[in-house]
């Protein structure tokens, strides 16, 4: 194994080991909560506990294959992932969590026991914070279920850069050239289509707190849009009302969107004409009774909106106020 490839091997180890971990606290706090997200520190840390222990008993066994190796890790990511999408309410010490870290750790300690510790760490720390970084902008460019799909790719080209006397036999490396390739193309058409998204895999799924948004999957909703940043994921769903709607052109429809913010149905987006929101219970000083309009401002006040994705109180506050040209909004969530 010559020492280039082998700093490549140990940068791209550590690279995804720190990916990983960030990509799983995205994806927890899509699927439970920000609190329970940070288990997945614990799970680092505990996972290079043990990898470095089983490090240790595995150190003079001189054949370990470690395409084989690679093929675990990878396995172990993708079992993680089904782990928190199908099995949300194990979680809490899940082993399938901690594997991909323990066997992360004893790839990187493979390397340290092979080749210059002083080089290989060099290595290993430098990997590390390329994956931190790289995850500030992967994940809201890549989505998260894109960013494991990457990492699966990435540990697939470890594995094939292993020399000769490592290379764990054809069987193990057509494995590897697969799993490189499918990743990576499953990526590449995910990008182009979606049809591999957190929403759809997690409605299907199930998971123990059934959160709003999910709830409408009865009514024929369909994903229309999906983003995420390191703060949220940010969903719109839409469906068919069972409501005809006359929008502001004239048109009548019955779509309707649902805006959910990891998860949690936030508002809905519909063509409702301002008429439907005169009596707003949000507004207790303005109301129609028999045709006629009670307020208590006159002349009309200008009006601060803080977070206005949605609808939101936006439609109740154009219909008290008349003018748009009095309404100052701001939305604090940067997904809008």
């Amino acid at each position: 194994m010559t020492q280039r490839r082998q700093a490549v091997q140990v940068f791209f180890t550590a690279f995804v080991f720190f990916f990983l971990e960030t990509s799983l606290f995205h994806l927890l706090q899509f699927t439970h909560s920000h609190l329970e997200s940070t288990l997945v520190i614990s799970y680092a840390l505990l996972g290079l506990a043990l990898g470095a222990l089983a490090a240790f008993f595995l150190k003079t066994d001189r054949q370990l294959n470690f395409p084989l190796l690679i093929l675990c890790f990878a396995l172990s990511i993708v079992l993680a992932f089904i782990n928190i999408t199908r099995l949300p309410e194990f979680v809490r010490l899940s082993p399938l969590l901690i594997l991909p870290f323990l066997l992360g750790n004893i790839i990187i300690t493979y390397f340290l026991q092979s080749g210059s510790s002083n080089r290989v760490y060099f290595f290993d720390l430098a990997g590390a914070t390329a994956g931190v970084f790289f995850s500030v902008l992967a994940i809201p460019l890549l989505k998260t279920e894109n960013a494991l799909l990457l990492c699966l790719g990435l540990m697939g080209c470890v594995g094939l850069l292993a020399g000769r006397r490592d290379n764990g036999g054809g069987a193990c490396r057509i494995l590897l050239a697969l799993l490189c390739l499918g990743s990576l193309s499953v990526l590449a058409a995910n990008l182009g289509r979606p049809f591999l998204t957190l929403e759809k895999v997690i409605a299907a799924g199930g998971r123990t707190s059934t959160k709003d948004c999910y709830r409408f999957k009865r009514r024929g909703l369909a994903l229309a849009a999906s983003l995420d940043s390191l703060v949220t994921r940010v969903s719109v769903f839409s469906f068919q009302s069972d409501v005809e709607m006359r929008a502001y052109d004239g048109s009548v429809t019955r779509v309707e969107h649902w805006l959910c913010f990891n998860g949690d149905s936030n508002d809905r987006i519909s063509a409702t004409p301002l008429s439907v929101y005169r009596n707003d219970p949000r507004i207790p000083f303005m109301y129609h009774a028999e045709g006629v309009r009670h307020t208590l401002f006159n002349p009309p006040p200008r009006v601060f909106i803080i977070g206005t994705s949605g609808e939101g109180i936006v439609k109740s506050v154009k219909l008290l106020v008349g003018n748009p040209a009095l309404i100052d909004g701001v939305e604090i969530n940067p997904g809008w």
